[in-house]
């Protein structure tokens, strides 16, 4: 026989969380998604109360969701976002007066604003409303934003607190970009995809020194402007674009980036796409001897068996991916079983295997 029927039991639980106090309460439900949240704002007349402490709507997560739904978000939180900190609406659809209103009301304490991909929406109105009201942003993503115009570009030359910026996939000009920076010296990781030339490179020289993280597309740029980014000495991971034309301008630009790497001592992640190395480069990228994680996506090597080199002389290397990069199969995994034998400290991952 049953002591508890199933439903005694929902009781007995419901009643041991009721129990709990308020502070309690509030730390449990601060962990719950939105959605999750707003379902337990119909248990009872006390946890609806709970359910809008303003407190618990520092983060809102809104993203891929259609205007229909953004609208509702927008005019039903707005009395609890008062202390609104961190907005993800990456992919969503919104009329872009309800998202000023909404930034009007709550967008005062923002830090984080996310809105990658959001390529239906007009965002001039809402840069001039950030521009004006978040004065403490330290993070904004607009990849893919392909709506912003040179108008709406220039009001984050109002800014002065950025950290983060993800421009990669719009239509910014560089020397725009040089204005933000001027403006953003603090700036720690910039995404600035094909617009970062030498004039960006020697505007972070000059006025964003604590740079930790870009990425660059060789096509670019010049040793010229790379020599500046010398001068960023806390630079951590660098994600690079290369491309396979092998002609001399081109090598002197690479083995200017390999040189970079190798002076760059802090250096812990360095992403590669495309493009062909040589045995020098690969000596100069093993003189990173802080090197963690090392990444090659379609590039070519010279000499494959070179590569041990960055395995020798890195001692704190623990990952390393290899993806469409050794076209012979068999020699990718001679190579491969050799390493694990002798780096087994290093996991090295490899793309068609």
């Amino acid at each position: 026989m049953k002591l508890y029927s199933d439903e005694s039991r929902d009781l007995s639980r419901y009643s041991s969380l009721s129990a709990l106090p308020k502070e309690m309460l509030l730390k449990i439900l601060n962990n719950l998604d939105l959605t999750t949240l707003c379902r337990m704002s119909s248990v009872d007349k006390r946890f609806n109360g709970l359910t809008q402490d303003p407190l618990l709507y520092t983060r809102l997560n809104i993203r891929r969701v259609s205007a229909f739904i953004t609208r509702k978000v927008f005019r039903c939180f707005t009395a609890r976002c008062k202390y609104l900190r961190q907005l993800d609406l990456t992919g969503s659809n919104f009329d872009v007066n309800d998202f000023v209103n909404f930034l009007d009301n709550c967008g005062r304490n923002l830090t984080h604003l996310k809105l990658r991909d959001c390529n239906n929406v007009d965002l001039n109105p809402a840069l001039h409303k950030i521009s004006e009201i978040c004065k403490n942003l330290k993070e904004l993503n607009l990849c893919g934003c392909l709506s912003i115009n040179n108008k709406g570009f220039s009001y984050l030359e109002k800014l002065e607190s950025l950290e983060r910026l993800n421009l990669c996939g719009t239509h910014i000009k560089a020397q725009q970009l040089c204005k933000i920076l001027q403006k953003n010296q603090r700036m720690r990781e910039l995404y600035p995809g094909i617009h970062a030339d030498d004039a960006v490179l020697l505007e972070l020289g000059k006025s964003c020194r604590d740079l930790e993280v870009i990425d660059l597309f060789e096509r670019y740029l010049t040793p010229h402007g790379i020599s500046a980014l010398a001068n960023c000495k806390n630079l951590l991971k660098v994600e690079c674009t290369m491309y396979g034309v092998h002609c001399m301008e081109s090598l002197v630009t690479r083995d200017s980036l390999f040189e970079l790497f190798s002076s760059s001592q802090n250096l812990q992640e360095v992403h590669f796409n495309h493009g062909i190395l040589t045995d020098h480069q690969l000596e100069l990228l093993a003189q990173c001897k802080n090197l963690k994680k090392l990444s090659f996506n379609d590039v070519e090597f010279h000499t494959p068996d070179k590569f041990s080199v960055i395995l020798e002389q890195c001692p704190k290397l623990q990952e390393v991916y290899l993806i469409f990069c050794i076209k012979n199969q068999l020699q990718v995994n001679q190579l491969v079983n050799q390493w694990k034998e002798r780096y087994p400290h290093v996991s090295v991952y490899t793309y068609p295997m």
